[in-house]
Parts: structure tokens; sequence; C-alpha cells
């Protein structure tokens, strides 16, 4: 029988020889390369599952404001989103000086030392917006009240800015009128923005004091 004449042609090709000499480093590199490929597609699915856990607990806040039928104007925040805000910090800002509470923001934007109403405002701390609740971070009573405000915000600087964090410690910052931007983290304030300072609570309980006895005296002099 005739040897075939592709042997002589296959013992001396050079992959031949290459591949029979390093079989075990060819082996090496093709188990290394289907690990690394194996890897890459376990961490793809990890980030599409991570993407989907995201997706199902993203929250998003707007923040607007409302009126109502009687002429009191609040500003509201909502969670648009499918998951729960954590709200970790409240800041109102008049001329970009920082303001303590409601009370002291508005008298400020006003030039007032005393406000011929008492604002009605919430707390935040530690509020949690389930997906679909919406809160009023402060409501004017009156519209006369609500157009004053208006009107001075014209000219003086006037800005209100919530940071929330979502379930997975990620954080944005809403503002009115000025959208979401996303933010590394909302760290707290030295001093944090409360609804009501101590001293505003004292005047308030100061001015409905005064009040009842007004109505009592007038009770009096009726009778």
């Amino acid at each position: 029988m005739r040897e075939s004449p592709l042997v002589p042609e296959l013992e001396n090709n050079p992959f031949k020889k290459f591949f029979g000499r390093h079989w075990e480093l060819v082996a090496a590199v093709t188990s290394g390369f289907v690990g690394a490929l194996a890897l890459g597609t376990s961490t793809y699915n990890v980030y599409l599952q991570r993407q989907q856990v995201r997706a199902s607990v993203w929250p998003h806040v707007t923040m607007d404001s409302s009126s109502s039928d009687d002429g009191a104007v609040s500003i509201v925040i909502r969670n648009r989103g499918v998951g729960p805000a954590q709200i970790e910090r409240v800041r109102v800002t008049v001329d970009g000086k920082r303001a303590d509470d409601w009370m002291g923001a508005l008298k400020m934007l006003l030039h007032k030392d005393t406000l011929p109403f008492i604002p009605d405002p919430s707390s935040l701390r530690e509020e949690v917006l389930t997906p679909g609740m919406e809160v009023a971070l402060v409501k004017v009573p009156t519209q006369r009240d609500s157009l004053e405000i208006m009107r001075a915000t014209e000219h003086t600087p006037f800005a209100i800015e919530v940071c929330y964090c979502s379930t997975l410690d990620e954080c944005w910052i809403v503002g009115l009128g000025e959208g979401t931007t996303a933010v590394s983290s909302c760290p707290p304030d030295a001093k944090p923005f409360v609804d009501m300072t101590d001293e505003t609570k004292r005047w308030v309980h100061e001015y409905w004091r005064k009040k009842e006895s007004e109505n009592d005296g007038g009770t009096h002099d009726g009778g």
C-alpha cells in the first residue's frame, strides 16, 4: 500500500510540532480563556440583577406648589417612583443665607420681624415617602399672604432643597423649580433645618394665648 503523500507534510507541519511540544501551555491558555469568559458572564448577570433591583426600588421625588379653593398655597413633595424615599436633609435659603425654620425663612424673605400669619409646616425628620405619598412642606393660609410671598420671590432669591436616598443608598436632590439631580450622598448639616425652632414654638404658643385672651375678653364684653 502506498503511503499518503500528506503524511510527511503533516509531520513537517510547524503548527503540529508547536502544539505537540506545548500542549500543556495551550490547554492552560484555553482553560484560562474559558474561565475569564465564565467570570465575565457571571459579572454581567450580577450587573443585570442589580439594575433590576435598582429599578424596583427607585424613588422619584418631585416638588411643586399647590393651591386650594380657600386660597391657601402649599409647597408639596411627591414620590412618583416605585420605591420608598428616605428624606435625609432639607435646606431653605433666602438670598443665599440658610434659614433655621419656615418662620425664619419667610421673615427673611418678607423683611419683617413678625409675620401677620403663622405658616403651617410639616416635620420631615426621618420621614420616608412611600410610592404615591405626598407631604406639604409648608402651607401659607391665605391668598393675600401667598401673593405677597410670590411677589417677594421675584426680587429675592428663595430656594428649597430636599435631599433623599433610596434603600440602596443612591441619593438625589430635588429643588423647587430645579428638577432632580443625582448626588453621592446627603451629609447632614451641622445645624439642620427644622419645621419650627424652640424659639418659634414659644412665639406661636404666646400668639395663640393672646388670641384666646382677646376672644375671651370680647365674649365677656359682649355679655
